[in-house]
């Protein structure tokens, strides 16, 4: 019985290691890059939301300044979206190809 649960445990502890390593990403890519911006607009929104209800003290030079990092930062991580290939696959409807446009103003 005590050998059973230790191969159980063993096992279980090689599987949740395998996964921790899946979540990798280059930090040079333009995947890493977007995480890092998005983080960093959800950090800034979260402070400003914060202020907003009353769960941080509201300073106004500082939600100034946090709304225009904000919109700053709500420009950047477009750059790093692959551009559209004409004729590719894709389960997207047609109308979102058509407005791709709006997402970069």
């Amino acid at each position: 019985m005590f050998k059973r649960l230790t191969v159980v445990l063993l096992a279980a502890l090689a599987l949740g290691g395998a996964l921790t390593g899946c979540d990798r990403v280059d930090p040079n890519s333009p995947l890493g890059k977007r995480k890092v911006i998005f983080k960093d607009m959800l950090k800034t929104s979260e402070d400003l939301g914060g202020m907003l209800r009353g769960r941080l003290p509201f300073d106004g030079v500082k939600f100034a300044d946090g709304a225009l990092k904000l919109d700053s930062l709500s420009h950047q991580p477009w750059q790093h979206f692959p551009q559209v290939r004409d004729g590719g696959d894709s389960a997207a409807r047609a109308e979102v190809w058509e407005r791709q446009a709006r997402f970069h103003d």
